[in-house]
């Protein structure tokens, strides 16, 4: 079920294939309408993996507040510490982190798709910010705009939310 539609179908999801269910139905027979299906690189994300949700106690690293779990790209978590609104990361730091990200997941980073969930996160760290310091009063969070906003200026060349933005950020 899919709150606010009319889908009431189970969603497939394998393993390590996507073509799968695309020619073939629930009950996995061969079926040229295929079922709807989710890619299989999509996981559970917290959606806040910054460095302030990210907990170091007795040598165990702790992750907390999961309120915005849901399905989606692990690139967006780690998009969400390399482009931390709070730890200024140096370059280095930033490639030391993306090269260990790879090591752990045994996966190379696509890195169109890194860039483009980076944006989206750094858009939305962006609203937040400006949500919380402006129409709650907590006005610390204001001053991390800035670094929000080179982050977005680093990234936009030749995204297509470039132009559409160009305007706003000059």
């Amino acid at each position: 079920y899919l709150y606010d539609t009319t889908i009431d179908s189970p969603v497939f999801q394998l393993a390590d294939d996507n073509n799968y269910y695309l020619k073939h139905n629930d009950y996995k027979q061969p079926d040229v309408n295929g079922a709807i299906v989710s890619d299989y690189r999509n996981r559970l994300t917290g959606r806040d993996s910054q460095s302030q949700n990210v907990h170091i106690h007795a040598g165990k690293t702790w992750l907390i507040d999961f309120q915005g779990m849901r399905g989606g790209r692990p690139e967006y978590d780690l998009a969400s510490l390399v482009y931390d609104g709070y730890a200024r990361l140096e370059p280095e730091q930033a490639d030391e982190l993306l090269r260990e990200w790879e090591n752990i997941s045994a996966h190379s980073i696509d890195h169109r798709i890194f860039r483009a969930c980076a944006l989206q996160r750094i858009m939305q760290m962006l609203g937040a910010y400006a949500n919380i310091g402006h129409n709650q009063g907590k006005t610390w969070y204001l001053a991390q705009i800035p670094a929000g906003l080179g982050h977005l200026r680093k990234l936009l060349p030749g995204s297509t939310l470039a132009e559409p933005l160009a305007a706003m950020l000059a």
